[in-house]
C-alpha cells in the first residue's frame, strides 16, 4: 500500500506540473503522461490498469470464497479439488460469473461521477 500510495503521488504531481487538473477517466490521465513522459508512459499506464483489473477480478472472488468457506466451517482453498471443496469453487465461480454480468449489461451507469468539479 505504500507503493501504490507513492504512485498515486507520483502521478498527480506529474500531472498538475503538465496543468491538469480534472482528469475524468483513465483514458485521458493516459494521454495527459504522454507529453511528460513520452508514448511510452501511456502504455505503460494502459498495462498497469489492465494489470489492476485482472487481478482483483480474480483475487477478490477468490479470497471472498475462501473466508465465507472458512467461517461457515466448509472446505476452501484451490489445492482442493471440486468434489472436495464444491460449496468454495461454487462461490468462487458464481461471484466471477455475477461480476462478469453486471459488467455486460448494456448502458449501464458504470461510473460513479463525483460531485466535486472546479
Amino acid at each position: 500500500m505504500v507503493i501504490v500510495f507513492f504512485i498515486i503521488v507520483c502521478t498527480a504531481a506529474t500531472l498538475h506540473v503538465s496543468g491538469h487538473f480534472n482528469i475524468v477517466d483513465a483514458g485521458e490521465a493516459a494521454q495527459s503522461l504522454v507529453p511528460l513522459a513520452g508514448r511510452g508512459a501511456a502504455i505503460l499506464f494502459a498495462f498497469g490498469l489492465l494489470n489492476a483489473s485482472l487481478f482483483a477480478a480474480s483475487i477478490l472472488p477468490l479470497s471472498t470464497s475462501h473466508v465465507i468457506c472458512e467461517g461457515m466451517g466448509f472446505e476452501a482453498g484451490i489445492d482442493h479439488k471440486f468434489n472436495d471443496a464444491p460449496i468454495f469453487y461454487s462461490l468462487y465461480t458464481g461471484m466471477i460469473v455475477v461480476g462478469a454480468a453486471v459488467i455486460l449489461i448494456p448502458h449501464a451507469p458504470l461510473q460513479k461521477f463525483s460531485s466535486f468539479r472546479r
